[in-house]
């Protein structure tokens, strides 16, 4: 008898709620669940991704003004590790693709082989740490202009390889006479 009750009662359920009504509304409550977690899958992606990408090294090179007043080539530069990880075997080579002296001759153009500095190593560069360091300069004349290619070598802490990073600068004297160096877009 109690079955037969249970049976009627769920009769009425249905004649007082259209069948259609009730898959509209859980094709709704579906579709919204597909949605949030849809939502969830795309954010833990977003998510994932922005953690790698904020272990990726970053280095910097900045330059300073010239040491001695009429000679770019003495111009201190610091190599920045801005990232969040250490950096291992930090190392320079320098291309100089155009050096002039102050009577606008050129002293070097092109040069393909890289000029590395003897002996500069930095065993590792922690987060947030600066090391200063030179330009090689083989040359007897002061040098008033140029445009060098100044390439990081390092190894990661997390990676098994070597990268490089190259950093281009132009060098000219200013109005008021002084000399410095810029950076220049690589395809220059």
């Amino acid at each position: 008898m109690a079955k037969k009750k249970n049976a009627q009662q769920k009769h009425k359920l249905n004649k007082t709620i259209p069948q259609h009504k009730q898959t509209g509304l859980s094709r709704i409550l579906q579709s919204v669940s597909k949605g949030w977690r849809t939502f969830f899958w795309i954010l833990g992606i977003l998510a994932t991704l922005s953690g790698v990408l904020s272990f990726l090294p970053r280095i910097s090179v900045e330059p300073s003004p010239p040491m001695q007043a009429g000679d770019l080539l003495t111009a201190p530069f610091v190599i920045s590790n801005d990232g969040i990880l250490p950096l291992h075997n930090v190392s320079f080579y320098v291309y100089l693709h155009h050096i002039e002296d102050a009577m606008g001759r050129t002293v070097i153009t092109n040069n393909k082989r890289g000029m590395e500095p003897i002996g500069y190593l930095i065993p590792s560069l922690s987060p947030g740490e600066k090391s200063t360091t030179g330009l090689p300069h083989p040359f007897a004349e002061s040098t008033v202009s140029g445009d060098i290619d100044f390439v990081v070598t390092y190894h990661p802490a997390w990676l098994p390889w070597e990268q490089k990073k190259a950093f281009r600068f132009g060098g000219s004297r200013e109005s008021d006479g002084t000399l410095i160096w810029r950076h220049l877009a690589s395809s220059k």
